[in-house]
């Protein structure tokens, strides 16, 4: 009031701040009090909107490896357990839930199967108590800043889950983290698992196992002295996954087209359509007995590896088919789980060594070996084939790079170059999982993206 008794209208705001850990109606009451100690209040509802929580990504990637092929995937072995690894932050003060699913590919040929368990779920809660039962619930709510009836906010937690694998192929592994009052966050990335056999097969092995199959291959098959169709299915399925040219470049949809790559169709016109011989070179003797005259560099002398002169473009055509069937070899090799991503293979025995002719006159030093990884010696292969300028030598080089492969286990005693199916394991040898968990292996710093949403 004035001295004269007259009353004086003050307007103004007031304002406050509080967060909320929880979703849902709360009632705010305003009280506003004067200096004579008078006190007005009021209420209004403010409405609290959930939150999803958020999955780092880059724990679930961080095992992830990238292939020749530019795609990522997690990588795993056929009977070996692997753990994968997740962790998720919700900004309120919600229990979070971890759902695991294990998932053959849809495209699958049949040579997948089911892994074990394909499903898993864990609820962390945010007091603590981790896992806990369900029903998986909100608790009631506590208006105090920052509290929880069991907890605090922000809430952030982890989880792993375990898997075994019961045969080679493609699958995904997929992870979603539900908060308690339905928000979700979701990733997944594609898992390559490789077989259980450990010994090499050379190129010959690999052509009697995409022949054609008769009826009386399936006691071969039951004898273990051919490879289940499926499982070749499941080969070709993660072939196709991890290499940069075939199916790419070079059909690759199924065990016919495997065989194509094995024993090309025949060019040209003429009988002579089965198996058996192949169209002979400029070599051969004609139909008079006399051998054909060869022209400039196409000699058969060591200058014959040349691309130079007359019939080069058949010359490095015949060389691809070479490289490309020792190629596909090599990716069988790696699928059947005879050689790992990054184990070393031998590209150059060098000088000096067991099966090299030591210096020679001694006037020149000894070379040494030449050892490089899996994933790096198949990148060189691709990458001169991806090449459609290649040359004859550039091929001749991915042949020898690819061959140096398949001979990987050619002197192991423990591996047996006979006759079978070769899917059997080294005697005495260990797993060749990575880790005691998770069984990936994963490349020199290279990151990894999984499909994320909502």
């Amino acid at each position: 009031e004035t001295p004269g008794g007259e009353e004086i209208l003050t307007v103004g705001t007031v304002s406050g701040s509080h967060v909320y850990g929880d979703d849902g109606p709360y009632t705010i009451t305003v009280c506003v009090t004067d200096d004579q100690n008078a006190t007005t209040c009021d209420t209004l509802v403010a409405t609290v909107n959930n939150v999803a929580p958020v999955l780092d990504d880059s724990v679930f990637l961080a095992d992830g490896t990238t292939f020749t092929s530019g795609d990522d995937a997690f990588m795993g072995r056929k009977g070996v357990e692997q753990t994968h690894s997740a962790a998720a932050s919700d900004v309120g003060s919600d229990d979070l839930r971890y759902d695991w699913a294990f998932i053959p590919t849809p495209d699958q040929f049949g040579g997948a199967l089911p892994p074990n368990p394909q499903t898993e779920t864990t609820t962390t809660f945010n007091d603590g108590s981790a896992p806990g039962p369900l029903p998986f619930t909100d608790p009631p709510r506590d208006t105090e800043v920052g509290a929880h009836p069991h907890g605090i906010f922000p809430f952030a937690s982890g989880d792993t889950a375990s898997v075994t694998f019961t045969g080679p192929g493609v699958y995904s592994v997929e992870v979603t983290v539900v908060d308690d009052n339905g928000g979700t966050d979701f990733v997944s990335l594609p898992k390559i698992v490789t077989d259980d056999c450990d010994c090499t097969e050379n190129l010959s092995f690999w052509k009697k196992e995409f022949k054609e199959r008769k009826p009386k291959d399936a006691k071969k098959v039951e004898k273990g002295k051919l490879i289940a169709e499926d499982t070749l299915e499941a080969y070709l399925d993660i072939i196709r996954f991890t290499s940069s040219h075939f199916n790419e470049v070079v059909p690759l949809g199924n065990t016919s087209e495997a065989n194509n790559v094995f024993d090309p169709p025949k060019q040209g016109s003429g009988s002579g359509s089965g198996s058996g011989s192949k169209t002979k070179e400029a070599t051969n003797e004609s139909a008079t007995g006399k051998k054909k005259k060869k022209k400039g560099g196409d000699s058969g002398s060591g200058s014959g590896d040349s691309d130079t002169g007359t019939g080069t473009a058949k010359k490095i055509a015949k060389k691809r088919e070479e490289a490309l069937q020792q190629t596909l070899a090599a990716w069988l090799n790696f699928a059947k789980g005879a050689v790992d991503w990054e184990e070393n293979i031998i590209v150059d025995p060098g000088t000096g060594s067991k099966s090299g002719s030591g210096s020679g006159t001694g006037t020149r030093p000894p070379r040494p070996p030449v050892i490089l990884p899996f994933n790096e010696v198949i990148a060189q292969v691709e990458a001169i084939l991806n090449n459609t300028d290649a040359t004859f030598d550039d091929l001749k080089q991915a042949r020898k790079l690819a061959e140096s492969i398949n001979k990987h286990d050619k002197d192991n005693p423990a591996c047996d170059t006979g006759s079978g199916s070769g899917s059997g394991s080294r005697s005495g040898t260990a797993s060749k999982s990575s880790n005691g968990g998770d069984d990936s292996g994963s490349g020199a710093g290279s990151k990894s993206r999984g499909k994320k949403g909502k």
